[in-house]
């Protein structure tokens, strides 16, 4: 039977990673096809907050010159639904109706590691454009103040949306949900969190918005109870201030009958 879950501690994820979830990353290599000479990484090492420069961090495998064109969504629900659709790497945006472009320019980077910044940004759903040599990838890129932490369990997610930075719930968002089955809204309580059934091998995708400030989340769960085993992970304090290491202990335990024995 699944116990119901409750958002604890999940404060120290949103003060220490701000809004949404995972970073992004986009990666073309020689064996894919269409690509640059050479591997290109381009990883956008947000959500970012609103007024905030994101940098970009970009990984070459040898120099040259990019040509870049940023785009805003016009509509960031359509436009995040089309991303989803397209598993997060849109394709000929320019003649795509959901993003307006906001300016062109050329970058030279150089073999290994380099950034990019992209300069103070309004909040909004963003997607760059790199491209050389007729070829082109594309990094979405979310600068906002809101936040939605996805965590999942057996059978079930819960959903909550807070202000980054802060924490505090924001009830009144619009979430919507992307599974298998096609989107569907979710309703948050006062505590500005959803519960919803979800299947275990689902993969979900979660857009927020309150205003003009949107987070997207990706969270997928997949299922692991061997009967023989016991694991407990926690973190080495409930806290963290922005940039501090976040430490993590993992115990993990055999079960021999009626007692537990270490692996």
């Amino acid at each position: 039977m699944a116990r119901r879950l409750v958002p604890t501690l999940v404060l120290l994820l949103l003060l220490a990673a701000c809004p949404g979830d995972a970073p992004e990353e986009t990666e073309i290599r020689e064996s894919d096809p269409g690509v640059f000479a050479g591997a290109l990484t381009v990883r956008a090492a947000g959500p970012f907050l609103g007024g905030e420069e994101p940098v970009l961090d970009v990984r070459a495998g040898s120099r040259g010159t990019l040509a870049l064109s940023l785009f805003r969504a016009r509509q960031p629900d359509s436009a995040a639904a089309s991303l989803f659709g397209s598993g997060g790497n849109a394709e000929q945006l320019d003649e795509n109706t959901d993003f307006a472009r906001v300016r062109t320019w050329n970058h030279a980077v150089s073999a290994g590691k380099s950034t990019l910044s992209l300069g103070p940004l309004e909040p909004g759903l963003y997607v760059l454009e790199a491209g050389a040599s007729g070829k082109s990838l594309h990094v979405p890129v979310v600068v906002s103040n809101l936040s939605v932490v996805v965590k999942r369990g057996a059978g079930e997610a819960l959903v909550w949306v807070v202000r980054a930075g802060n924490g505090r719930p924001v009830p009144d968002a619009a979430v919507t949900l992307h599974a298998e089955d096609g989107p569907r809204r979710l309703e948050l309580d006062s505590d500005g969190v959803a519960r919803v059934d979800v299947e275990d091998s689902e993969r979900l995708r979660l857009f927020a918005r309150d205003g003009d400030d949107i987070a997207i989340a990706d969270a997928t769960w997949l299922p692991s109870a061997p009967r023989d085993r016991l694991v407990y992970v926690t973190t080495d304090r409930p806290l963290y201030r922005p940039g501090e290491t976040v430490g993590v202990k993992g115990i993990a335990r055999r079960v021999v009958g009626e007692r537990m024995k270490p692996f």
